[in-house]
């Protein structure tokens, strides 16, 4: 049963386009160096943390941006809820320029780079609450 978990959790590129109305936001996602770029990240996020609601995934993927005192953001969290005894959270801070695999990226391409670059800090997280059999 836990290798028919294991991939559960993975995001592929038709599981962020089943949903039509993120499909139509990505299709317009611009470059890194696009004001909107936080946004777009928070789209990505979002829709990683609809799936993975829907699946009932073990260890819920939380994303969240990190700021200075002025309100810049400068990186942003990715986070897994561990659930038991009590309630945990590990983190995992991804440089603002790394939120993306592509800086160069655009449109739907953007949104791949983005879900990529989330994933793979998840990932990390999950594989240590994994580890320490927290989730």
């Amino acid at each position: 049963m836990a290798a028919a978990l294991s991939n559960h959790w993975e995001i592929s590129n038709d599981d962020l386009v089943a949903d039509g109305e993120f499909a139509e936001i990505a299709a317009g996602f611009e470059d890194y160096d696009d004001p909107d770029f936080e946004y777009q990240v928070q789209q990505v996020a979002d829709r990683i943390f609809k799936i993975h609601l829907d699946r009932g995934v073990r260890g819920e993927f939380i994303f969240g941006f990190d700021s200075n005192a002025e309100g810049e953001i400068s990186a942003g969290e990715v986070s897994i809820a561990c659930t038991g005894e009590f309630s945990m959270y590990l983190m995992h801070n991804i440089d603002l320029k790394h939120l993306t695999d592509d800086r160069a990226a655009t449109g739907w391409d953007q949104a791949v780079a983005i879900r990529d670059a989330l994933m793979n800090g998840y990932a990390m997280v999950r594989a240590l609450a994994l580890k320490k059999e927290l989730i």
